[in-house]
Order: C-alpha cells, then structure tokens, then sequence
C-alpha cells in the first residue's frame, strides 16, 4: 500500500471504557474511522450515509449499498449481510460498500480497484478482502469499541421456508363447481361447504384437492 496513506498524526480512534450503543452506531464508527483515508485520494463520502443489517438482493453478498436516488430521503445506504459477525469482515464489507458511495454506482470497474487498493483492501473488485493497511486499522476500532455487537444469522435459508400448513389447498362443490383456495390450518378445523344459493348441494361439504 501506498505509504502516504497510512493512518498518521492523531489517531482518530481513542479507547473509551464500555461501547454501550447499538451495531448501527458501531457500523457508523467504521465509517468514521475510514474518511480520512477516503479523503486523501479525492473519494470524500457524503456527511450523512444511513447503514444497517440486512439481507442483500442476492445471499451470496457479504453487503449491498444503494445510491441516494433510490432513496426518498436522498441518502446512500448501506447494508452488511446479517450471516456476518467477525469486526474484520464487517469492516471489510462497509470499506468495500464505501467504495461505491464516493462515485455513486455499483460497478466494480478499475476506478473502483484503485480506490479500494488505497484504503485497504486487496484481491479480486467483486471480492475484496482486508489488506495489511486495513489491518492496521481494525485493532484500534476493535479496542476502543469492542467486537461487532451482533448475533450472526446462521439459518437464514431454512427460515425463508414456508411454514407448515401455509400452502393454500383447492377445495370445490362437486354440484356447481364452485371453488375456493384454503389452508390446512382451516381445513382441520372445518372443510367449507358449497354457499350458492343456486346449487342443488348448497350446505354440502366440499370437495379438498
């Protein structure tokens, strides 16, 4: 890494006794940490950049950042994947994110690659991992703030499934046809019966399946 832009003078992460905010705030001192770093190759990021935890478009992405137009406030965000909960990667992933704030799209093209490689951040665009420059950065953080105050979510697929009885089953009067779509939940209390009042079976119970 460029040698000019290693963390120098006053060190902007000072320890404090216990970090007693939530991960939002310490997701915000990572930010905090990384602007001067930023500022020093021209990629100033914007005063204000709302980040959370949430799930990406795609599982396989560690983070995601939108640009202020999407926005109704006009504020870039920034999400890390909730699955992480390691303070390097987390921080990995929000410098990576950050990279995509100053120029305001999500291209992983070579201006990207020369930003990224100057606050830290080496290997592939799509893929960046933390640097010895980064590395340098994260005990400070990690000593004044303490680890990433979040519980990773392991079982993120298997609780995307549809739970038991939520698929609607088809139910139909075998006199008119009429057809109706219920749960299983409901079809154990009672199966439905035909309500035309034009059907010879009106009051039948009705066909399940």
């Amino acid at each position: 890494m460029p040698r000019e832009l290693k963390p120098s003078g006053r060190d902007p992460i000072r320890r404090v006794d216990v970090f007693r905010d939530n991960r939002e705030a310490w997701l915000q001192h990572v930010i905090t940490a990384w602007r001067p770093l930023f500022a020093r190759v021209g990629h100033d990021p914007p005063a204000r950049i709302d980040i959370s935890v949430g799930r990406p478009p795609k599982s396989a992405w560690t983070g995601c950042y939108y640009p202020g137009a999407a926005s109704d406030d006009g504020h870039p965000s920034i999400f890390v994947n909730p699955v992480i909960d390691d303070p390097v990667r987390v921080a990995g992933v929000v410098v990576h994110q950050l990279c995509h704030v100053a120029p305001g799209d999500r291209r992983h093209d070579l201006r990207f690659k020369w930003v990224a490689e100057r606050v830290g951040l080496v290997g592939r665009s799509t893929a960046t991992i933390e640097g010895p420059l980064f590395l340098q950065v994260v005990p400070g953080l990690v000593e004044r703030y303490g680890p990433y105050p979040h519980a990773a979510l392991r079982q993120l697929r298997g609780l995307d499934k549809k739970p038991p009885g939520s698929r609607l089953i088809r139910v139909r009067c075998l006199g008119c046809g009429y057809a109706m779509r219920v749960t299983q939940r409901w079809l154990d209390i009672a199966v439905p019966v035909c309500p035309n009042p034009r059907c010879d079976e009106r009051g039948a119970t009705m066909e399940v399946g």
